[in-house]
């Protein structure tokens, strides 16, 4: 069973005395592909930032926002993002083409040299599309441990040239990335990547996993992304665990090598998907009585409840709330419409790989019903854009009753969708009757479907 962690976003800060002070990011974007521009940050105190706007006229933008500590994230034009760092009173301009997005990216202004920093940092060794510098992926199925090793130094090596603004901590974190994920792919693909002696991983009890550093926050956590599940792998038996069980542990893990704040982030993601599972939340009882206890950030605590509360709504049996949306043809289509009927609900997006993976099993259980006048296949985009939904039915070749997701009837949110592909089945009086359900390639699907139509 893989494990995956994903760090949810903080909303809300405790209440500081800390100062802030008006950053400014502003620029211009030349051949904009989109109106839309979106700047998203965390700064030192998990503080989040989300900023969307649009370009004016002249293709030119001007946002303003508080800082009280430096601050790491993303900017994005709508299509592409890159990397952007900030400290407080900062007033950095932005130039790019989107013809070549990374290639063209430049920053004047107070603050100027980090930003510069970073979006050529990216281009010259983290880049996919840069075939001049290989990755740690193009060799790691071909060399020896030992050639590996002097792999990832010539890689350093190369870096060192470069790093004259960057931290050493961020250079700690990145290296140990690469060196211990290839301890990770040998638990996972034993067949394929040889073996290692013990002393190969001697470095991982150098690497701090505390971390305050907010220029080096992206590289700690992607670091963590393969020491957590690496490191606890070793502590258990992972293939005997059952998922409530890997929760439970993992619950408690995480207080050990985190630090607070992050480690109750980690901590609410896993209860929230836990919840949406539609799993009993007291089959981890003791973590949830331990999260709202212990955990300090008094937003998380009021957003897990506040989604306890609402999962009791969405449990089997409780009417599933109607809604209004359009399909291809402008109409619309409301849930109401098919009472009487039992709804199989897809929610995915043109830009999700996995929703992707799942068209030809969709597209091979909605044949399989074709005569079941009594069965709906109903699939709903959360794509932002329209243009980017229409073009992902014309090139995946999707019929059938496809609606796009509105901030106004919002079901996405109504039915508590955190993560795509997500699937509920409504029975024929418009209740909850699997939530959530069975994706179209899971084993048991059919089972599934047929147990709700069979149903009195």
């Amino acid at each position: 069973m893989k494990l995956q962690f994903t760090i949810i976003g903080v909303l809300f800060l405790f209440n500081t005395l800390v100062a802030q002070e008006n950053t400014t990011l502003s620029g211009k974007i030349t051949k904009p592909t989109t109106r839309l521009i979106q700047l998203d940050l965390t700064d030192a105190n998990q503080k989040k930032i989300s900023i969307e706007d649009s370009l004016n006229a002249n293709d030119e933008f001007t946002l303003k926002f508080a800082l009280e500590s430096p601050a790491t994230g993303k900017f994005s034009d709508g299509n592409e993002i890159t990397s952007i760092y900030f400290e407080p009173g900062d007033n950095v301009n932005l130039t790019l083409n989107t013809e070549q997005f990374d290639e063209t990216v430049n920053y004047t202004g107070k603050g100027a040299a980090n930003n510069n920093y970073l979006a050529r940092y990216y281009l010259l060794f983290t880049d996919p599309d840069n075939t001049k510098s290989k990755k740690a992926d193009d060799v790691i199925y071909t060399l020896r441990p030992e050639d590996y090793l002097k792999f990832i130094d010539s890689v350093n090596n190369a870096k060192n040239k470069f790093l004259e603004l960057f931290s050493k901590e961020n250079q700690l974190y990145e290296d140990a990335t690469l060196k211990l994920q290839y301890a990770v792919y040998n638990q996972s693909f034993k067949d394929t990547i040889q073996e290692y002696q013990t002393n190969y991983l001697s470095f991982v009890k150098q690497i701090p996993t505390q971390n305050q550093n907010p220029l080096t926050e992206t590289a700690y956590q992607t670091y963590l992304q393969q020491y957590i599940p690496y490191e606890f792998r070793n502590r258990y038996n992972v293939a005997e665990l059952t998922e409530k069980e890997i929760n439970a542990k993992l619950c408690f893990f995480l207080k050990e090598v985190l630090k607070p704040d992050l480690a109750y982030a980690y901590i609410a993601n896993i209860l929230m998907n836990h919840l949406q599972s539609g799993a009993d939340p007291d089959e981890l009882k003791e973590a949830f009585d331990d999260f709202y206890a212990n955990c300090k950030n008094e937003e998380y605590v009021a957003q897990l409840k506040k989604m306890q509360s609402d999962t009791k709504k969405l449990a089997v049996g409780q009417p599933a709330p109607d809604f209004e949306l359009k399909d291809v043809e402008g109409k619309t289509v409301k849930l109401s419409d098919f009472k009487g009927k039992t709804v199989y609900i897809d929610f995915w997006a043109s830009w999700c790989g996995p929703c992707i993976q799942e068209i030809p099993a969709a597209k091979e259980l909605k044949d399989k019903y074709k005569k079941k006048k009594n069965l709906v296949f109903l699939y709903i985009s959360v794509d932002q854009e329209k243009d980017d939904w229409l073009a992902a039915l014309k090139k995946h070749k999707l019929k059938g009753n496809h609606l796009i997701n509105n901030e106004e009837s919002n079901p996405a949110q109504a039915y508590g969708v955190r993560f795509i592909p997500f699937f509920v089945i409504i029975d024929k009086n418009g209740n909850f009757a699997k939530y959530p359900a069975k994706r179209p390639s899971d084993e048991g699907i059919t089972d599934e479907i047929d147990e709700v139509l069979n149903k009195k």
